[in-house]
């Protein structure tokens, strides 16, 4: 039994196809895709996307497995404020995913990005509209602070509209969410905390060594970070070798213990074959507490 049974599983395509974005290069991409639709034929699958993933060749390949392979996959993606703020952008924003994806509706569209309150109230109405059309059958909110979210979640509930996720950057080094009233907020309305960079770029996947110099320099891994981390870093990879898998699982078998769903950077057929996907790890108590007291220093300069 699970110490948190996530409501989904959510797969982020921003490393389907060639992007220099997180260091990936031209040929970085799902492998076989066949393979990989196949052992993701279930529909608790979300893929995370947006326009500008893999310079569009994500959505490529999540329209190619729709109609080819016949994904029951659904589909979240990301608009920009300034997108969202004309109506007619929106709609024209939605209808390219539509029709790259060939998803037939989009399950979750997220506002990626703050606004200011005079235009929230416009962005929330053009959401609706979309929702009433059945395009779009939920909405939610990415990397707004924990003393943003109350304005933001009023003005969405005033135009009818329940907020469905949150979406922000958490990991063992990287737990603002968790002292700031974020995490909380969440749990006490209701919305679903869907954190990115669990693996902290690469940093806690037990392979941050093999990353070239200038690969952690694009990721913000400084080789102090590095050395900070060491004894974290081993933890993470005892803690797998106890538990027969990666570091990089049991990072994302904390978040899932922290109450989030973590979106899962899964790229290639060879990285599905030994995902925790299949057989979620639940840490143990003291497992958690080990990897609390590890990760004391970032939580405490967060506060």
């Amino acid at each position: 039994m699970a110490l948190y049974a996530a409501p989904r599983t959510i797969i982020g395509a921003w490393s389907w196809g060639p992007s220099r974005t997180w260091d990936f290069g031209r040929d970085y991409g799902v492998v076989d895709l066949e393979a990989f639709v196949m052992r993701l034929a279930r529909e608790d699958v979300f893929i995370d996307t947006a326009a500008g993933y893999g310079r569009g060749h994500s959505n490529d390949l999540i329209r190619i497995a729709i109609e080819r392979y016949s994904a029951p996959w659904r589909v979240i993606s990301k608009v920009q404020p300034w997108h969202a703020t004309s109506g007619r952008l929106l709609q024209g924003a939605v209808n390219r995913v539509l029709a790259n994806t060939a998803c037939g509706t989009v399950d979750e569209l997220v506002l990626h990005n703050p606004a200011p309150r005079r235009l929230l109230t416009g962005i929330a109405s053009n959401f609706r509209r979309l929702k009433e059309e059945g395009v779009v059958q939920s909405v939610g909110l990415s990397n707004f602070s924990a003393s943003l979210l109350p304005e933001a979640l009023a003005i969405f509930t005033e135009a009818g509209l329940a907020v469905r996720s949150l979406h922000r950057s958490a990991s063992l080094v990287a737990q603002a969410v968790f002292v700031d009233g974020t995490a909380e907020f969440c749990r006490n309305n209701s919305i679903e905390l869907v954190t990115h960079g669990v693996l902290g770029q690469g940093l806690l996947s037990g392979r941050v060594e093999e990353l070239p110099a200038a690969a952690r320099k694009r990721r913000h891994i400084s080789d102090e970070l590095v050395f900070q981390t060491r004894y974290l870093r081993r933890l993470l990879e005892d803690l797998g070798v106890a538990h027969r898998c990666s570091a990089g699982a049991v990072s994302l078998a904390w978040a899932r213990a922290k109450g989030c769903t973590p979106i899962y950077g899964v790229h290639s057929w060879e990285q599905l074959s030994g995902s925790p996907l299949w057989n979620p790890l639940t840490l143990r108590s003291e497992e958690l507490v080990a990897l609390d007291i590890a990760t004391a220093p970032w939580r405490e300069s967060k506060k």
